[in-house]
């Protein structure tokens, strides 16, 4: 992009004037084009003065920064390349090198000037900013092939930018010639002035175009504009020039404004006023407004922000524009921050200050509560190693306009129109139940909230009717969720959006009743004191004979009752039996009297511990599980298959039975189908391992045959447990046929 328009928002960061008695007239000449900006001009002496045999690094650096702000990339290179070569070469001559060379797009050697940069003592914030992403330049290339971007059809030869469509109108920034107005050259780089241009957008197609009428299009720059949603109200960035006076700082430079117009009766725009924060010692531009006209966002170098230009917002209540305030180092950085728009409640916005792929690229981000979301680099190839920037983005999120100066154009800056396959902010989304661990039942009303990887609550709601609750996420981000409901502890989940194929997440949470008893068991092998899974626990109250808990222990043993709102006092009399294949089954008989709510550790007080079975050649197959929906074979089935594949190895006349269930969820035919997909999966594993497809015969039943006691009625299939559904998402196996003298018993 032509620098030139870039660098008005920017008060000049510039070296002495002092001449000293043995400068030379070239030199004096040089340093006079360059102080009043003049770049064009003053690159013709300092590309002389910085080719001299004793060349001062001085003109050799400003050779390189004024081929650098009339974006000839080339010349940049060429003198930045001698300049870092030369002594007293600086952290910022070895950054800006490095940003020349990514444009170019040598990152390779970017990186390689970056990293002099991070290695001193007190690197800037905005070279930190690239080295938190050693491969971004490869990161933010892999969704290459979800775009289509073409020409809009709208450019010219020299610069247009910064569409902006309001209904069938469409407003942009263009420095064409303009055959009805003064075609005046700007002495930065010899360019024509901007101005803003204006015509219709319908069914995809360009029409009635031609420069704002005079008033609002003067001899000096105008645009990017905006209006308003109901287009009655006009914001656009303008040299500070009003009522035909150009207004100039204490320094004699012209920097920029936000004026706005509204339209009369007529339909006609009336005349420009100020807004209430514009400044002649600085510059203020690129209005971005709110959907419901409440927030303006813009740019400004103002003293006080982080970098050269920041962004800032302000919000307007009663006709009235409060106090700007800066957007903070979440979205500045020590670079340029520049060309906000909204969607709705997403900030987009252009920036050189973090990891890019070169010049000015394309950002995004979500609104916090008093901040935003770490910015996202929209990737390539809505960025690339240009200047890109000035996105206006369509409600589908999948069609728009970017301008960038990338090669291939017809002017310096042009206009691109892009397709997207998906959203270009991709959408994340996590659901989920709060319910009561006792009883599983929904809990209405409870808060959910939101947090980010700071601890900041970024978003709170009120589960519905069902307890039901869901948010839209961020990629690339990690969150944690927490549940909060009176009379109940806490749960709390954590939450990524960094895997792109995980963009739909389900995480339920359970609260546990405040002043609840819970019992917890944990089962062992008497002889290794190892813990055992899939042993059948259950609970009976000997008084009224009821069934307390039906439950096999988990992969670390263990088993957990909540008993409910007991008092203090009760007393619990309950008989625990515990039964797994292979182990002699075992009775106790537990009675405790309830002191303060809490947990209950059995193990504390009772020996639950089973012996191995001492009859005949005993051994077990336990069955395997799957995940929801899936039929592949995870690492812990891979685990009890391989101890199946031993047996089958060592009893070469076994056969088995391989009958796979589903839980509850869908319907009876997809059920019946997934269950056979998992049987053939097992089976497959099997004879991969060697085993012969003889010995094996397939059985599916669907949600047929549940081992739980959530059965799959109309009533329930919703309301099991996810530890209830799992217990049916299995493969069980079954000796179909033998003849050696062997217990082989069946897991639980």
């Amino acid at each position: 992009m032509k620098k030139h328009y870039i660098r008005t928002l920017i008060i000049a960061s510039l070296l002495s004037s002092t001449l000293v008695r043995s400068q030379s007239l070239k030199e004096t000449t040089a340093d006079k084009y360059y102080n009043v900006l003049s770049y064009a001009k003053a690159v013709e002496y300092y590309k002389e003065l910085a080719n001299e045999k004793k060349a001062s690094i001085k003109n050799i650096r400003r050779a390189a920064d004024c081929y650098q702000k009339i974006n000839d990339l080339k010349n940049a290179n060429t003198y930045y390349e001698k300049l870092v070569n030369t002594s007293g070469a600086t952290n910022e001559d070895f950054y800006n090198y490095s940003q020349v060379l990514k444009t170019l797009g040598n990152y390779t050697k970017a990186n390689e000037y970056m990293q002099r940069v991070q290695n001193s003592a007190n690197y800037p914030i905005v070279s930190k900013r690239h080295s938190e992403k050693k491969d971004y330049d490869t990161d933010l290339k892999k969704d290459s092939a979800l775009y289509n971007i073409k020409d809009a059809g709208i450019n010219s030869a020299e610069n247009d930018f910064s569409p902006f469509i309001n209904k069938s109108d469409i407003y942009f920034t263009s420095s064409r010639r303009n055959v009805s107005g003064v075609n005046k050259t700007f002495a930065w780089d010899d360019s024509y002035f901007l101005d803003e241009y204006a015509g219709k957008f319908e069914n995809g197609k360009f029409s009635n175009i031609s420069s704002m009428p005079r008033g609002i299009d003067s001899k000096y720059h105008e645009g990017p504009g905006i209006v308003s949603e109901d287009g009655s109200t006009m914001y656009i960035t303008r040299s500070n020039y009003l009522d035909k006076k150009l207004g100039k700082d204490t320094k004699r430079q012209i920097n920029l404004k936000i004026y706005i117009a509204k339209k009369d009766e007529k339909g006609n725009w009336g005349k420009f006023e100020n807004f209430p924060f514009n400044n002649d010692e600085y510059s203020v531009g690129h209005p971005a407004i709110s959907k419901d006209g409440k927030i303006m966002y813009f740019v400004s170098d103002m003293p006080g922000g982080y970098g050269q230009t920041d962004l800032y917002e302000t919000h307007q209540e009663n006709g009235t524009w409060s106090k700007p305030t800066n957007l903070g180092q979440a979205i500045n950085s020590e670079g340029k921050e520049m060309f906000p728009s909204v969607h709705d409640e997403i900030l987009f916005f252009s920036s050189d200050g973090n990891a890019g792929l070169g010049g000015l690229d394309i950002y995004f981000a979500s609104p916090q509560q008093d901040q935003f979301f770490t910015p996202q680099n929209l990737g390539y190839p809505i960025n690339t190693q240009y200047d890109d920037f000035g996105i206006f983005v369509n409600d589908d999120l999948l069609t728009g306009f970017i301008s960038s100066n990338r090669v291939g154009g017809k002017g310096n800056d042009d206009i691109y129109a892009f397709t997207s396959k998906e959203p270009i902010i991709p959408q994340y989304n996590v659901e989920g139940l709060v319910t009561d661990k006792f009883n599983n039942e929904p809990i209405v009303n409870a808060s959910v909230d939101l947090y980010d990887e700071t601890g900041k609550v970024v978003k709170t709601i009120k589960t519905d009717e069902k307890g039901r609750y869901k948010f839209p996420l961020l990629s690339g981000n990690v969150y944690k969720l927490q549940a909060i409901k009176e009379d109940y502890s806490a749960d709390m989940v954590s939450l990524s959006t960094k895997d792109p194929n995980d963009k739909n997440q389900k995480a339920d949470l359970k609260l546990e009743p405040a002043g609840v008893y819970a019992l917890v068991g944990i089962v062992t092998n008497s002889s290794t004191k190892q813990p055992l899974n899939n042993v059948a626990v259950l609970i009976k109250d000997k008084k009224t004979g009821q069934e307390v808990l039906k439950a096999l222990t988990t992969n670390t043993g263990d088993f957990e009752k909540m008993l409910g709102k007991l008092k203090s006092g009760d007393l619990l009399d309950y008989e625990i039996q515990l039964q797994k294949e292979g182990y002699a089954i075992k009775s106790v008989v537990f009675t405790q009297t309830l002191g303060k709510p809490g947990v209950i550790k059995i193990n504390e007080l009772l020996d639950m511990s089973l012996t191995q079975s001492t009859e005949g050649d005993v051994f077990t197959i336990n069955p395997i599980f799957f995940d929801l929906d899936k039929s592949e074979i995870r690492p812990d089935a891979q685990i009890e298959l391989d101890k199946l594949v031993e047996i089958l190895n060592s009893k070469k006349d076994i056969k088995i039975d391989i009958t796979a269930a589903t839980d509850c969820r869908a319907s009876n035919a997809y059920n019946m189908a997934l269950s056979q997909r998992r049987s053939n999966a097992t089976a497959n594993y099997l004879i991969g391992k060697g085993i012969s497809k003889n010995r094996l015969k397939i059985k599916y039943v669907g949600e047929t045959q549940v081992s739980t006691t959530c059965p799959c009625d109309d009533d329930n299939k919703n309301t099991c447990s996810e530890e209830q559904h799992q217990l049916n998402r299995r493969a069980d196996f079954k000796v179909a046929e033998h003849t050696l003298k062997s217990k082989i018993v069946k897991g639980l």
